[in-house]
C-alpha cells in the first residue's frame, strides 16, 4: 500500500525532488496505530527511505517522526528525523517483500 498526496509537485529552487504537502501526521499514526500492526517504508524527497518494522520504532511529533534505526530487541543505536514535509510516500511492507499499493 502506498499512501501519497494527490497534490505532489516540485519545490521552487529544490535540489532534492518533490515536496508533498498533503502528508500529515495521521498518514503516518494510521499505520502505527494499525492492528495487526504492518511493517512501513518512508520514502523521502531525496530518496532516501527507512523501514519501520515495530510500531515501538517510530516516535511521531507535532512536525515529523523519529525512526528508531540499527540495535537488537527493539533497542535502536540511533535515531533519524523525518520531517513531514520531506515524507514523499509511506509503503506497507507484507511479509513476502512485495509492495501493495492503494
Amino acid at each position: 500500500m502506498v499512501f501519497a498526496s494527490r497534490r505532489s509537485g516540485h519545490v521552487a529552487g529544490s535540489i532534492h525532488g518533490t515536496y508533498d504537502p498533503g502528508m500529515t501526521l495521521d498518514n503516518v499514526l494510521e499505520l502505527l496505530r494499525r492492528r495487526p500492526f504492518e511493517p512501513f517504508r518512508i520514502v523521502t524527497s531525496s530518496g532516501e527511505s527507512y523501514e519501520v518494522r515495530h510500531p515501538e520504532m517510530a516516535w511521531p511529533i507535532r512536525n515529523g517522526l523519529y525512526v528508531g534505526l540499527g540495535g537488537k530487541a527493539r533497542l535502536p543505536e540511533r535515531a533519524a528525523f523525518v520531517s513531514l514535509l520531506h515524507i514523499s510516500a509511506l509503503e506497507t511492507l507484507p511479509g513476502n517483500g512485495s509492495r501493495r499499493r492503494r
